[in-house]
């Protein structure tokens, strides 16, 4: 997922070392509870979430593309960045982070099936 802050691109992922910090964020400190993470929340405590979540997800794709080997060439995403937005347009930023939580979580994995011996030895 991509976002564009001030004119530069900023790709959005969720790693594991994301995880763990939104993590902490999240009621019971449950990754789980990312969808309660505004219930009962001021606007300024769910604002203060989603500035610090998009930035998380922003310097996790960073840290993944530079262990990959690619250049990141924007300065890092950072809170003040974000609080300078036009509110309208940070809406649509918090979206896009959303889909990048549900992205993470419907990845599959294909499996073959076992070619596990049965217990007379054969296959």
């Amino acid at each position: 997922m991509i976002i564009e802050v001030f004119g530069k691109d900023y790709e959005l992922m969720m790693t594991v070392g994301a995880s763990e910090e939104i993590a902490k964020l999240c009621p019971d400190g449950k990754l789980e509870n990312i969808y309660r993470v505004f219930d009962g929340k001021s606007d300024a405590e769910a604002l203060d979430f989603s500035v610090k979540f998009i930035c998380i997800l922003s310097n996790a794709a960073d840290e993944n593309a530079e262990f990959a080997g690619k250049e990141v060439d924007h300065p890092k995403l950072t809170e003040k960045m974000l609080k300078a937005m036009p509110a309208d347009q940070f809406a649509l930023m918090q979206g896009i982070a959303m889909g990048a939580i549900k992205e993470s979580s419907e990845t599959s994995v294909e499996v073959e099936p076992s070619k596990k011996k049965d217990v007379t030895g054969k296959a």
